[in-house]
């Protein structure tokens, strides 16, 4: 069915990619763009942990040979198209601070985000609670960094 392993792990990347896009897609869109983002955030993280396969596929070298293509980027760009759109909307509006691209503010959050599931996949951040609180608390301090006017109740301690 397939050339070789890495034609399977593209296929597994995409759909991997596919099952990323409709995690995201089911967060209710909000006007409070602060809690939008921490919901998104919320549902990247839950996906890591529902699907620590795909997502050690995805992101974390499960096949070390395997570089995605510009195919499977592009699954990867359309998973995180509610992260562009939502940074994107809040920059028109005004609603974030400083005048970064659009492009650098998601890849810093997508950055970020990756690299506190990364840690705990490799079991840096004790268990799952201790590491979902960093999780939290990364995800407050982008926040807190990207919005004008931060409501600090927001987030940090649920879960």
């Amino acid at each position: 069915m397939f050339v070789n392993k890495e034609g399977l792990a593209q296929q597994l990347y995409l759909e991997g990619c596919k099952l990323l896009a409709k995690r995201l897609e089911e967060v209710p869109p909000s006007s409070d763009f602060l809690q939008h983002l921490l919901d998104l955030g919320e549902a990247f993280w839950q996906f890591a942990q529902d699907y620590t396969s795909y997502y050690k596929l995805m992101f974390g070298g499960a096949f070390a040979e395997f570089k995605p293509d510009a195919e499977s980027m592009q699954g990867t760009k359309t998973a995180i198209h509610r992260l562009l759109i939502l940074i994107s909307t809040a920059q028109k509006q005004g609603q974030i601070s400083g005048q970064k691209e659009t492009e650098t503010l998601v890849s810093t959050i997508w950055a970020s985000l990756r690299g506190v599931i990364h840690l705990h996949m490799g079991g840096f951040l004790g268990d799952v609670k201790a590491a979902h609180n960093v999780y939290k608390q990364t995800m407050n301090l982008m926040s807190q960094s990207l919005f004008a006017v931060f409501k600090p109740d927001r987030g940090a301690d649920r879960g």
